[in-house]
């Protein structure tokens, strides 16, 4: 017996997950980027990630067929980040924040996020073909978490982009205590969707 795929989709929409951008550079030099809700750790020694990539994915190509690849690990305030790299290829890399600063950064020679919660710099272990994605195993080279402190990543979780409950009461909470407050939180909850413009 084969589910039919509209109640697969539904059942796995249930399923929470870290919205990471994956980005690399060509031969050429051209950088290629798209985002992703896969991102999982797979060993501790050799250390290794894996994601999956659609097939149909713009940036496919370009990221199994490169060496090396950078993973930016989104922030909870990241969704038009995440958004953009899910949208036209033309526009994912050079764009500027609020503070008219380039968004994009570069790490270890590779194109990355600025002010994302974690970087992950990886060469290509293996890649392995399922269904209408390639599974893309990383062998971590470098691992850096951000130097700005604890943050909520950002979750995408049925059809939403979405923020953790604790985070976001642990920044209300801190903003009216004021700077050097020490604020106790709860269970993480999710809280706040932001509507997903690809839906």
């Amino acid at each position: 017996m084969t589910v039919d795929a509209q109640s697969f989709r539904e059942a796995l929409a249930c399923v929470a997950m870290q919205v990471t951008v994956v980005t690399t550079r060509d031969r050429g030099g051209a950088a290629h980027g798209t985002t992703l809700g896969s991102l999982c750790s797979l060993s501790l020694s050799p250390p290794l990630v894996l994601f999956c990539l659609a097939h149909r994915a713009g940036a496919h190509d370009a990221i199994c067929g490169a060496e090396r690849f950078c993973l930016s690990v989104l922030a909870a305030d990241q969704q038009p980040t995440a958004a953009r790299f899910a949208g036209p290829a033309q526009h994912r890399f050079g764009a500027e924040n609020a503070e008219g600063r380039e968004e994009d950064i570069v790490l270890d020679g590779l194109p990355a996020v600025r002010g994302a919660l974690a970087w992950l710099v990886c060469v290509r272990h293996s890649l392995l073909a399922a269904g209408d994605h390639t599974i893309v195993v990383g062998e971590v080279q470098r691992a850096e978490r951000s130097a700005a402190g604890p943050g909520g990543p950002l979750v995408y979780h049925d059809r939403h982009y979405r923020a953790l409950a604790e985070d976001r009461a642990r920044r209300d909470r801190l903003a009216r205590a004021g700077n050097g407050a020490v604020v106790a939180t709860g269970q993480p909850l999710f809280l706040g969707q932001v509507a997903d413009p690809h839906r």
